[in-house]
């Protein structure tokens, strides 16, 4: 194929390539967008099944240890200060 037909094909048909090229674009964005939108309603709903479990596990059984939230590293910077500073038995005598 030589040029002149190249850009006659070209000439011809693309106009019609750019708009569906245009068109895939355009829709790729909008899938993902969906894609995105739909993981974080999934992710919510998974979140709120799970609050309502440990609610009602909490009912039903009553609260556990291992149930509760995980301590955090300033809680246990907090544990750590307070029980450096609390009286060790053997300082005070043997006595608290």
């Amino acid at each position: 194929m030589d040029l002149t037909q190249f850009l006659l094909l070209l000439k011809q048909y693309g106009p019609a390539v750019a708009v569906l090229l245009f068109l895939f674009y355009w829709f790729t964005k909008r899938i993902d967008n969906l894609l995105d939108r739909n993981a974080m309603i999934y992710e919510a709903h998974i979140q709120h099944l799970w609050e309502t479990q440990q609610r009602l596990l909490v009912q039903v059984i009553g609260a556990q240890d291992s149930s509760q939230t995980a301590p955090t590293v300033d809680d246990l910077k907090k544990k750590a200060l307070s029980d450096a500073n609390a009286p060790r038995p053997s300082e005070t005598g043997g006595k608290v």
